[in-house]
């Protein structure tokens, strides 16, 4: 995948802020690594096992000989699959606690020119090529009740053939606006920006021109505007915000994320996601450029779980058993 991102001037990141900068913040007790490590060392039990009923081992030392060398081969092929598993995420084994999408249209701020014509009521780009949307989804697992993950994906920054300047800087999604509705103040979650999405990469600009997949969404923060609302957003200017793939930049010597990205908050120990927050009145909006512009999300219906599938196919039969009888013959 290729995305060509060339460019004039306008936009320039800073020395202290270079692309090149890696903004992450791990926290290693929450890596997905950890899991490949464990399942290597879950290993080690069965083969304690075979060893034990193997007839080629007839001594003691022979057996502990062996089980040393399969635990240390266990060790280092989960630390080698931890590796290469990176920490892109997928959330299959993770609870949906509430998806939204934003889907509106560019505000046309810094804007100037549209078909080498200023900009004016019968110059100016449709409706489709102003689009902005994104869909922003909420997880969470049971066993870690107070670790929620953000995901930003499907980003749409317009439909422009090209843009640069200021026009380029607030069509980049540079942000999240959200309420965590609770009867608690939930606190200010530690932010870890260790987490990427599957196919996630970072582009820059001329001089540099290149582009390379990443396994972290870097150069985002986080701030807390009022009680149990939070704003993730870029550090830097829309360095690192995000755009979607396919069309060309101009901008100058800066950089951005395509394919979305994931932003992990930790919780102090005592929130419970599950029980402290009513996601079904959670409030999201996407911010663009500098705060330039926020496009609020409708929350995407939920499919019923397998349960309540069956409650409804189980309510469906008696009914018609209760009420569709036949007549008995008089």
């Amino acid at each position: 995948m290729k995305l060509r991102i060339t460019g004039l001037t306008s936009l320039v990141a800073s020395a202290a802020n270079s692309p090149k900068t890696n903004m992450t913040t791990l926290l290693l007790r929450n890596s997905p690594n950890q899991w490949f490590l464990w399942r290597g060392f879950l290993l080690i039990p069965l083969a304690l096992g075979w060893f034990r009923l193997s007839p080629t081992i007839r001594t003691v030392r022979q057996f502990r000989s062996r089980v040393n060398a399969f635990a240390a081969v266990a060790f280092i092929c989960a630390v080698v699959a931890g590796h290469s598993s990176a920490a892109q995420i997928t959330f299959e084994t993770y609870d949906l606690l509430a998806s939204f999408h934003t889907d509106g249209l560019y505000n046309l701020a810094g804007l100037n020119f549209w078909n080498g014509k200023p900009v004016s009521a019968t110059n100016k780009p449709t409706d489709y090529e102003r689009q902005l949307a994104a869909t922003i989804n909420f997880f969470a697992k049971p066993k870690d009740h107070n670790i929620l993950f953000l995901q930003v994906t499907d980003v749409t920054a317009t439909h422009f053939g090209f843009a640069f300047g200021t026009a380029f800087f607030n069509i980049t999604q540079t942000g999240v606006l959200f309420t965590l509705p609770s009867k608690h103040d939930l606190g200010t979650p530690i932010l870890s920006l260790g987490f990427a999405n599957a196919g996630e990469i970072r582009v820059y600009a001329p001089p540099d021109g290149s582009s390379e997949p990443l396994t972290t969404t870097p150069g985002f923060g986080l701030s807390r505007p009022g009680q149990n609302q939070l704003l993730i957003q870029t550090v830097s200017g829309a360095d690192y915000g995000f755009i979607n793939n396919g069309w060309t930049v101009f901008g100058g010597p800066v950089n951005r994320i395509v394919g979305g990205g994931v932003f992990e908050m930790i919780f102090p120990r005592r929130v419970n996601l599950f029980r402290d927050v009513n996601f079904r009145s959670t409030t999201v909006k996407s911010q663009y450029g500098a705060g330039s512009q926020y496009i609020g999300a409708a929350r995407v219906a939920e499919s019923g779980g397998t349960f309540e599938l069956f409650m409804l196919a189980v309510a469906t039969i008696l009914g018609r058993r209760w009420f569709c009888l036949p007549k008995r013959a008089s």
